[in-house]
């Protein structure tokens, strides 16, 4: 975890640079700066899914064909392949549900964001 002193950081107050000495607005930075990183968190596990999945048809044996095969021939092999397919399995369908949970946010009407959530976390539960 990052350490910031008060006199580290700064903020921009209509266009001049203020200290900042205040511990809620040192920790309103720091809520602000781990949200953006939670946000990129759904775009690395996809990426990492991908890697994951990458890796597993490099690995199987006889090659795999994306045109010919499905994801499926990964998953039921007793080969070493089964294990990163496994693994970009479930970082795939945990990234899009973090996708979900934060699009809940986005809606404005709280039945709408409910159904969203259920739906789409409970989708990718089952999917995986």
């Amino acid at each position: 975890m990052l350490m910031y002193s008060a006199g580290a950081l700064y903020s921009r107050v209509k266009g001049e640079r203020s200290r900042v000495n205040s511990p809620l607005r040192i920790t309103a930075v720091l809520a602000s700066k781990i949200r953006m990183s939670l946000q990129l968190l759904s775009i690395l596990g996809i990426l990492a899914a991908i890697l994951c999945l990458g890796v597993a048809t490099r690995l199987h044996p006889g090659g795999y064909d994306w045109n010919r095969d499905m994801i499926s021939t990964l998953l039921r092999d007793p080969y070493p392949t089964c294990i990163p397919a496994v693994a970009g399995i479930v970082l795939f369908c945990v990234s899009i549900a973090l996708i979900f949970e934060r699009l809940t946010h986005a809606v404005e009407f709280s039945k709408h964001s409910r159904v969203i959530r259920i739906a789409g976390i409970g989708s990718m539960v089952y999917a995986s």
